[in-house]
């Protein structure tokens, strides 16, 4: 069994949901006190039919040449520190997505205090791997497992869910665990938002999670890239924000 490293209280001012390493400021997306229950959950807003997947995408481990990959600006961390926990990274050991033939390592991330002072989610520092937030949940608790990693990294990376979107209702992510255990979650939505338009307290905290189920939510980025420099080349940051929901029943003695 996991150890517990669910946190019960944590002090935000405002989250920020940065998403895949883009430097995107100023966009409170939670107030200190959520009211989860007030809020319809997520998979309420279906996912967009006019955003079809790439069909000629490669694989995630594949590494285009710069001038056809878009890409993003890397999250430059400096002195604002980070909560990565090193020692949580063998709780989760692997990330599998069969039906984009994704398979990460999972490094265990947290928050990390921009350079506004505001508290924001953190991203992966491994651009290659898929990011555990793991204070807000753990596998086997009955909570809401939150997960993020890169869409594409500047200059030349298609990050773990560069793919993310194309997973469809009913398909199966799986968790490999630091204990050996293998868990098989089943997709349950596919949302693609505007950035500008979360509700972020139904995304890490989902109202409506039938109590006997554990869920797992993957956050990434999507839709257009505005280029920082106005032009054709470079970095910027995605108008959207992809969230996956999967779910699995799970006994409360397991």
């Amino acid at each position: 069994m996991l150890r517990n490293y669910f946190l019960t209280s944590i002090t935000i001012l405002f989250l920020i949901l940065t998403g895949c390493g883009t430097e995107e400021r100023n966009e409170p997306l939670l107030s200190p006190t959520p009211a989860p229950s007030s809020t319809p959950a997520p998979s309420s807003t279906p996912a967009p039919s006019s955003t079809p997947a790439p069909s000629s995408t490669p694989a995630p481990s594949s590494t285009p040449a710069p001038s056809s990959t878009p890409t993003e600006q890397p999250y430059n961390r400096g002195a604002e520190g980070s909560s990565h926990l090193p020692e949580l990274d063998n709780e989760i050991l692997f990330m599998n997505v069969p039906s984009i033939n994704m398979k990460a390592k999972i490094q265990a991330i947290g928050t990390i205090t921009n350079k506004e002072g505001k508290l924001q989610l953190d991203t992966p520092p491994n651009p290659r791997a898929v990011g555990w937030y793991w204070s807000y949940g753990v596998p086997g608790n009955l909570k809401n497992v939150v997960f993020s990693a890169h869409y594409s990294y500047y200059p030349n990376i298609l990050g773990p869910f560069f793919r993310l979107i194309e997973v469809t209702i009913g398909e199966e992510i799986i968790l490999s665990l630091g204990n050996g255990t293998d868990l098989t979650y089943t997709v349950i939505s596919n949302t693609r938002y505007d950035k500008d338009a979360i509700n972020m307290e139904t995304i890490l905290w989902p109202p409506t999670k039938p109590s006997n189920q554990e869920w797992i939510t993957l956050i990434t980025c999507g839709g257009e890239l505005t280029r920082y420099s106005g032009g054709n080349t470079g970095p910027g940051y995605y108008s959207h924000r992809d969230i996956l929901i999967a779910a699995r029943e799970i006994a409360k003695e397991e």
